[in-house]
């Protein structure tokens, strides 16, 4: 009976003995380490402010791309044609374009008809150009980095109302062989664009002169909207060998 219970008093103790010496195991602090999850974030957040640093472009003022097309600054043009000045340009960031006139700015509804601006091109049309036009035309390019500008001067000449003027000795006689070819031209100055007629010289009846003692004409090369100031007669014949009139 003794040994029995000295055989369990045994077995308790070392349990006993047992749980003590063994410490209990403790979980660590989720904070304590970064997970990898965390380094891959911090790896992408940096990589991309590498990336971003990296295709950030440098600042640049603006600056004119094509300065061989601005040198002329003076241009004197007929009343009612169309006029175009340009300032091409670039610059980093995207510089603004705007257009002064005389110095103070220059809005659409400052001119009768107003004016288009191409930014694409560094543009400014006017259209249908008047006296009151004249003037110069300042173009400002900046950007927060800088600013550029250049003026042209703009003359409208008005147009002074007289008959076209021929150049002398043209159309000028010509005596070719028959089936040849044969060109004549006319040399016409005009303010306006001339509108341009050939006509042939015919006999009615025998006579080259009518009643109303003009001469019979028979038009040969009407007026199509574009200047004719050269006529051509291809394998000249007899018949057709006769004046030619403008």
């Amino acid at each position: 009976m003794w040994s029995w219970k000295c055989l369990l008093f045994w077995a308790v103790l070392v349990t006993a003995t047992l749980c003590t010496a063994r410490p209990s195991p403790t979980l660590p602090e989720q904070d304590a380490l970064p997970s990898s999850e965390d380094d891959d974030d911090d790896d992408d957040s940096s990589s991309e402010e590498k990336e971003t640093d990296n295709t950030k472009p440098n600042p640049v003022a603006p600056y004119w791309t094509s300065p061989e097309k601005m040198e002329k600054k003076l241009h004197a043009v007929p009343a009612a044609k169309t006029v175009k000045f340009k300032c091409p340009s670039s610059g980093t960031p995207n510089p603004t374009l705007r257009w002064l006139k005389n110095g103070k700015e220059f809005k659409p509804d400052h001119r009768i008809g107003g004016y288009k601006v191409r930014y694409a091109t560094w543009s400014i049309i006017m259209d249908s150009v008047v006296p009151s036009d004249k003037g110069n035309y300042t173009c400002i390019v900046e950007n927060e980095y800088g600013s550029i500008n250049h003026t042209y001067q703009l003359d409208v000449v008005e147009r002074s109302p007289h008959r076209p003027i021929l150049q002398a000795g043209l159309p000028a006689n010509k005596t070719v062989a028959l089936g040849s070819n044969v060109e004549f031209m006319c040399k016409v100055y005009s303010d306006p664009q001339p509108h341009i007629q050939w006509l042939k010289h015919i006999e009615v009846n025998g006579s080259k002169i009518g009643p109303d003692n003009l001469p019979y004409l028979d038009l040969i090369l009407p007026w199509l909207g574009c200047l004719r100031d050269i006529l051509a007669l291809p394998s000249l014949l007899f018949a057709t060998g006769a004046k030619t009139a403008l």
